[in-house]
C-alpha cells in the first residue's frame, strides 16, 4: 500500500478493544466477518467466500478453517482463484471466536454443506455481495470511538498478522496464516505492540 509522508503505520493497526467494538457495531449475523478479518487473517473476499463445509470440526472442540475460494467483487460468483497457490490454505481458528463461530452457525447459517457462512439473509442461500458489505462496514466503522475515519476493513487482516508476529511467530507461520507467495509483504515494520488475545 502507498502512504503519504504523514502516514502513521500504528492507524493500520486496531487494539483488541477496538476489533472487539466493531464485532459488536455489526449487525449480528454479519458481525462474525470482523473476526474472520482480524482472527483468521482473512480478506474480504475470502470472508465472504466461506461456506459451512469450510469448517473442520475436531473432537477436542478446537476447529479449522479452509480457504479454498472468495467472491469475486466484479462478478458476484464464487471464485477458486486466489491471489496465489498459498492463498488457499488451513487454518487453526482461535479458541476466542470458536463459541461465537459456533452461535453463528446455529442462527445464521443454512444446514447444507455450501450454505455461506456470510448470508445476504438469515440462513439465506445467497452470500453477502462485497458491495453491501461495503456500506455495512462503512456504518460499524463510523460507531466505534478512537478508530481513524479511513480504518478499512483489510486493516484488521494486518491487525491480526502484527498481533500473531508480536507473540513470536516466525516468518514462516506470518506467511501461511496470511497466505502471502511473497517474503517481502512480510518484511514490514511493526506497529508499537498491542497487548493482544493470544488463540
Amino acid at each position: 500500500m502507498r502512504h503519504d509522508a504523514d502516514h502513521d503505520e500504528d492507524e493500520d493497526v486496531a487494539s483488541p478493544e477496538q476489533v472487539e467494538a466493531l464485532y459488536e457495531a455489526t449487525p449480528g449475523h454479519w458481525a462474525i466477518m470482523v473476526l474472520f478479518a482480524a482472527w483468521c487473517q482473512l480478506e474480504r473476499g475470502e470472508c465472504l467466500g466461506l461456506q459451512r463445509r469450510d469448517i473442520e470440526w475436531h473432537d477436542d472442540g478446537t476447529a479449522t478453517l479452509h480457504v479454498r475460494r472468495q467472491l469475486n467483487a466484479n462478478t458476484g460468483d464464487y471464485s477458486e482463484r486466489l491471489r496465489s497457490d498459498a492463498g488457499r490454505r488451513t487454518l487453526s481458528i482461535p479458541k476466542l471466536m470458536i463459541d461465537r463461530l459456533k452461535d453463528h452457525l446455529r442462527d445464521n447459517v443454512a444446514a447444507e454443506a455450501k450454505a455461506p457462512l456470510i448470508p445476504t439473509n438469515i440462513r439465506g442461500s445467497v452470500p453477502l455481495s462485497n458491495t453491501r458489505w461495503g456500506y455495512v462496514w462503512a456504518d460499524a466503522r463510523d460507531g466505534v470511538a478512537d478508530l481513524r475515519p479511513r480504518f478499512r476493513f483489510h486493516d484488521l487482516r494486518h491487525t491480526g498478522l502484527t498481533i500473531f508476529a508480536q507473540e513470536g511467530a516466525t516468518l514462516a507461520e506470518l506467511m501461511r496464516r496470511g497466505g502471502h507467495a511473497d517474503i517481502r509483504v512480510v518484511l514490514l515494520p511493526l506497529p508499537a505492540r498491542h497487548d493482544g488475545p493470544r488463540s
